[in-house]
């Protein structure tokens, strides 16, 4: 449906025209996000139209707006038949597009538009009600961190905000030399703006939350766009991308009668649209600006969240915005230019030559040596050229590090679904799986070889249908991660290092809730990583190393999970310091020695820090330990390497979904228990010289010089007496960073099992974290190990006290006997307590 304007025509006014034809072929009815779209860039050209000199036919302007008014019907429906008015639409915008096309000599072919043209695109919108952007009823909600939900946090981190930035940017108003645009000083003050009270239309809620749903998303493309155009603020195509976000907000704001929001987002986009027309230049001190803006737009967004959450009726309350319009109406102007307030970021041939570097194009030495020339012989030259001229390096090469080639992806055609709509679907599917389970377990299949075949072609149907309900919850983790950029950009700028971060596997998918969990714990390792790991730049210079630290972010799969790397190439850890830590701690023992690994793991006791200062940033010892319990209640784990004084790796191991579970199904007794095959490091038969026990600490097992503490499981439970360990099966798990081997009679097989919750009731079960519906129809608890281990700790002390006060004959039946020092018999038996 695309259409050719004449030659001459208003190059947005083109652009505005292909738009609505391209977005009327891939929306119906029920998309309100292209629906709102296409009234905005109806809105621009009925604008245009009304003011083209000379004027365009009336009958172009009627066409124009009786699409609008359409529009505006479907959106808002004040129709009873959808269907007709969105055909109706449709044969609109293709009669509008060959009107326009066919049009010539009638005012349309105006190189240059006319003054209060809806080419100004910002004017255009500011005087309208409605605006030009997507709105929708359902998507993601945002992280609590990125928008707060408390008036008193709003408002300490607007004052934050506002602190100095008036006074810094008149400071520096006199450096201007490096820029298009110049300083008017004949200029007076730029208008004034005040805000206005808001009061939102309760029939209006459902629309405004889907707003600010929406507008978080706009703020984490906005966020990660700022980050390109940072790296390459010549580029007008990022800088066009940059332009849309902001864009599609301040029409959805209009389109709500959301007047700050609107105005705040439309100041901005008048700086940016001067960036890509090329008529100023986009500096660090810009870039900080906008960025200041987006920290005001989150409180804005959050601002209008909590009242729909909780609607009264009355004023919302608001984030101050005056200031900030002021002095991004003053930059526009040129009275002022926003100082660089972080002039330490490298240079772009410094960031060509790395680039180079990391594609495997020319060796350091020769960056190196380029780098020396250019600042010694030729300093007009630009790195590149001189590389190409030493034919260290291809034409292409050079290209490709300078400005990667984007893949512009296929628009996929999807649709939103309530998430509990999806649970409800999961939980089925996994009831059907159970179900299956039971039927193909029947022993009265084999004999029939129809009804075998039949079940078998039903098998493959559940588990086909099952792996597809799975793989609708699963989300790329690419957005969590891209939220890091700004968290690395703006702790490393506070700690006055220079940190790159690198991303990878940003496609790779896991369970919405999994990402929506880990979250928190990846802030917090990758703040660590830029305020702990990576070194200042004079120490890195001192160290041999480029005086820009990389950290480096990865997701992939692995043996049917998901691993989550966090690695820098900083100074590492120390395991003689984390040792003598420890023992200040009481964490070991004097003189205690303990494999690196698991002095590595010292770091996530509680209130334990390898900081040598506390900053604002971290270093109090809060944190690490909460890092490890969440993600152990994802039934994950996390690993460390590290090596002093070239980095550190934190592995994170998550099971790709938390509604089915690999598992390895162990006997003890008569009944079964699973363990999480992500748990698992290996399973054996121990050899006598293997064992030793203790005293006071139970039986220890040696595998490989690494000692590992042994769970009697049957006998902890109850169910069963001892076991000697050489008589039957250890299965060895990860346990809080260290080893524990359970004790098992048999290992019945893996199975991929559906995770039952046990219930409000049993919610406090030490060492079980859920259940299973196994192939017999029997049920099976799923063990946690950390409460595990913990509730063996608890009965082997009560022994111990109790062996303290009672004969030993009657200490050796304690256990056995689940007996209590107080008297009272214990039962431990998790079957027996959900009886």
């Amino acid at each position: 449906m695309s259409r050719t304007l004449p030659q001459g025509n208003n190059p947005n006014l083109q652009e505005w025209v292909e738009s609505l034809t391209a977005t009327i072929t891939r929306i119906d009815k029920d998309d309100l996000s292209g629906l709102a779209q296409m009234h905005g860039w109806c809105e621009l050209i009925t604008e245009y139209l009304l003011n083209a000199a000379p004027p365009c036919s009336p009958d172009a302007v009627d066409r124009s707006k009786s699409l609008t008014h359409r529009l505006e019907t479907l959106i808002l429906g004040e129709t009873l038949d959808a269907d007709a008015i969105f055909q109706e639409i449709v044969q609109s915008v293709t009669e509008l597009a060959d009107h326009l096309a066919q049009t010539s000599g009638s005012g349309l072919d105006n190189s240059t538009p006319p003054p209060n043209s809806a080419n100004q695109t910002a004017s255009a919108v500011e005087q309208s009600d409605i605006g030009e952007a997507p709105l929708s009823t359902a998507v993601e909600s945002t992280e609590p961190s990125s928008l707060p939900d408390d008036p008193g946090e709003i408002a300490a981190r607007m004052d934050s905000i506002f602190s100095d930035q008036p006074a810094a940017a008149a400071a520096d108003s006199a450096q201007t030399s490096d820029t298009i645009l110049p300083v008017n000083d004949n200029k007076s003050d730029a208008p004034d703006y005040e805000s206005t009270p808001l009061l939102i239309d309760p029939k209006e809620l459902e629309f405004v939350k889907a707003f600010a749903e929406e507008a978080a998303e706009h703020i984490e493309a906005i966020e990660a766009g700022l980050m390109e155009v940072e790296r390459s603020p010549d580029d007008t195509v990022k800088i066009d991308d940059l332009f849309r976000p902001f864009h599609t907000i301040k029409g959805m704001a209009g389109f709500l009668n959301l007047r700050d929001i609107n105005c705040l987002t439309h100041e901005v986009e008048t700086v940016l649209d001067q960036g890509r027309k090329g008529k100023r230049k986009v500096t660090p001190g810009l870039i900080d600006l906008i960025f200041d803006v987006v920290d005001i737009l989150k409180l804005q967004v959050s601002a209008v969240a909590v009242y729909v959450a909780n609607p009264t009726g009355e004023v919302v309350s608001q984030p101050p915005i005056t200031d900030m319009i002021q002095l991004l109406r003053k930059v526009v102007a040129g009275i002022i230019e926003p100082p660089d307030r972080h002039a330490h970021e490298g240079s772009a041939a410094q960031r060509v030559g790395e680039n180079l570097v990391a594609q495997g194009a020319v060796p350091q030495e020769a960056v190196d040596y380029a780098l020396e020339i250019q600042q010694t012989e030729k300093p007009d030259k630009k790195l590149g050229e001189i590389l190409v001229e030493a034919k260290t390096a291809t034409a292409k090469q050079v290209s490709q590090a300078i400005r990667p080639q984007s893949q512009q992806a296929a628009q996929d055609t999807s649709i939103r679904i309530d998430t509990d709509k999806l649970d409800a679907l999961v939980d089925m599917v996994g009831e059907l799986v159970i179900a299956q389970t039971l039927v193909t377990s029947n022993a009265r299949i084999s004999d029939d070889p129809k009804l075998t075949k039949d079940v078998g072609q039903v098998t493959k149907i559940v588990r086909d249908v099952q792996e597809l309900a799975m793989s609708m919850r699963m989300v790329p983790i690419g957005p969590t991660f891209n939220k890091m950029n700004r968290l690395v950009r703006d702790v490393s700028r506070k700690a006055g290092k220079q940190v790159e971060l690198i991303i990878t596997g940003e496609d790779t998918e896991l369970d919405k809730n999994v990402i929506q969990q880990i979250s928190d714990p990846l802030v917090h390792m990758v703040r660590n990583a830029v305020d702990h790991g990576i070194e200042s730049p004079a120490e890195r210079l001192a160290a041999g190393k480029n005086e820009v630290g990389r950290v480096h972010l990865s997701a992939y799969h692995h043996g049917g999970n998901i691993v989550i790397e966090i690695s820098d190439d900083g100074k590492g850890l120390d395991p003689k310091k984390l040792i003598a830590k420890g023992v200040e701690k009481g964490l070991l023992q004097p003189g205690e020695e303990i494999p690196d690994k698991q002095a590595f793991a010292l770091i996530f006791a509680a209130g334990f820090s390898t900081a040598e200062q506390v900053t604002d940033i971290s270093g109090r010892g809060v944190g690490m330990d909460v890092v490890r319990r969440n993600i152990e209640q994802l039934r994950g784990r996390v690993e460390i390497n590290s090596e002093k004084g070239k980095g550190s790796t934190f592995s994170i191991r998550l099971p790709l979904t938390l509604a089915i579970i690999d598992g390895m199904i162990v006997g003890v007794g008569s009944d079964k228990f699973i363990i999480p095959t992500i748990a698992i490091e290996q399973s054996l038969k121990p050899r006598p010289e293997q064992i030793t026990r203790v005293q006071q600490r139970g039986e220890i097992l040696n595998v490989r010089g690494q000692l590992i503490p042994l769970i009697q499981l049957g006998q902890l439970f109850g169910m069963t007496g001892y076991i000697h360990p050489c008589d039957t099966m250890v299965v060895i798990v990860h346990c809080e960073g260290r080893m524990v081997g359970l004790v098992v009679e048999d290992l019945l097989g893996q199975q991929q099992v559906v995770i039952k919750s046990l219930g409000e009731r049993f919610e406090g079960l030490q060492g079980i974290c859920g259940a299973a519906i196994l192939g017999d129809g029997r049920v099976g608890l799923i063990l946690e190990m950390a409460g595990l281990r913990k509730l063996n700790e608890t009965v082997t002390a009560a022994i111990i006290d109790y062996n303290e006060s009672e004969p030993p004959e009657a200490a050796n039946d304690c256990l056995a006997n689940n007996y209590d020092p107080q008297g009272e018999s214990v039962n431990t038996d998790p079957l027996l307590a959900m009886a």
